[in-house]
């Protein structure tokens, strides 16, 4: 077991980061993990040119699933026009793990994105 806390959330500004990156555009997304003692262990942001924000996170034994939605071209995949649902992973130790966008607005009511981190087994 990680025994840690994840935080995600969407800011429009730049956030500190271990690798450099700052805001790409409207609102972004980020991943925190912190010890359960409180000390930061990574952060991790990313986003397109419009609107990015994470919509679940749900963890496993070495990977943490976000879905979210976003406005813009994310993942070098284009925007449909509208908000596309994101999902993306990661393994404990903050390394990106694989990433989807859908490329079709339609799946974002209701309870779509949680389906999308269910159907990974994470």
């Amino acid at each position: 077991q990680d025994n840690s806390l994840y935080i995600s959330g969407k800011t429009n500004g730049n956030l500190e980061n271990i690798d450099g990156k700052s805001n790409s555009g409207l609102s972004d997304y980020f991943l925190t993990k912190y010890s359960l003692s409180g000390s930061r262990k990574w952060l991790f942001l990313e986003g397109s040119s419009a609107n990015d924000q994470v919509n679940g996170i749900t963890t496993s034994e070495n990977l943490v699933a976000l879905t979210g939605t976003t406005g813009g071209n994310l993942f070098d995949e284009a925007n449909s026009g509208s908000n596309d649902i994101f999902q993306k992973l990661f393994n404990i130790n903050s390394q990106p793990y694989y990433d989807l966008s859908i490329q079709d607005s339609s799946l974002i009511e209701g309870d779509q994105t949680k389906a999308i981190i269910s159907s990974t087994g994470v």
